[in-house]
């Protein structure tokens, strides 16, 4: 676990050559700024590896300010209150469990969003989209979602009606809806 005081710090985080689980976590009102580059990036091969994120502020002069190269085993993980200025995901898996402010651009049929979380930003998804996450019911609230054509949308229901609440997956949209004829997967739990 990294943790970084509070503060604002106009430099950028560089995981670079780190290997295994990595958890960046910010004490209360931290800011990562780079007038330069991406705020937080692993610059390299594919990470397959975990990367969490919690309570931090990530902004750039660039419209990514968050930036991974994840292998197909990798996972970015959001949890707690996240602001930057979006994320871009070719493969592996994003899992916002926490409060995000910032688009979440899904550019591959080979990522997957997954989670129980909030994305105040536009979701762009071409990959999966997993309320909960895989054999995990949740609720995951989005401010915008484009499902581009090949998107695949994940549900676990069970055999009670009730409208998510932890019972049925659940995805909220509170604005624009985009969909492509996409294929949306059940999975019956419970029957």
């Amino acid at each position: 676990v990294i943790h970084i005081c509070t503060g604002t710090y106009d430099e950028s985080v560089d995981l670079t050559g780190k290997t295994g689980d990595i958890t960046l976590e910010g004490a209360g009102g931290v800011t990562i700024w780079s007038s330069s580059g991406n705020a937080i990036f692993f610059d390299t091969a594919p990470y397959e590896g975990s990367i969490t994120l919690r309570n931090l502020a990530a902004t750039s002069d660039l419209s990514t300010a968050v930036n991974f190269t994840l292998g197909i085993n990798g996972n970015l993980i959001i949890s707690g209150n996240t602001t930057h200025a979006g994320i871009v995901a070719n493969v592996g898996a994003v899992t916002l469990n926490g409060t995000q402010s910032g688009g979440m651009t899904n550019t591959s049929t080979f990522a997957t969003f997954a989670g129980s979380g909030t994305n105040n930003g536009f979701s762009d998804i071409a990959g999966n989209l997993l309320p909960g996450g895989t054999n995990a019911i949740g609720t995951l609230t989005l401010n915008g979602l484009a499902l581009q054509f090949g998107a695949v949308v994940g549900f676990e229901l069970n055999s009670t009606t009730n409208i998510g609440g932890g019972v049925n997956d659940l995805i909220v949209v509170n604005g624009n809806l985009t969909v492509s004829g996409n294929t949306i997967a059940i999975n019956p739990v419970g029957l």
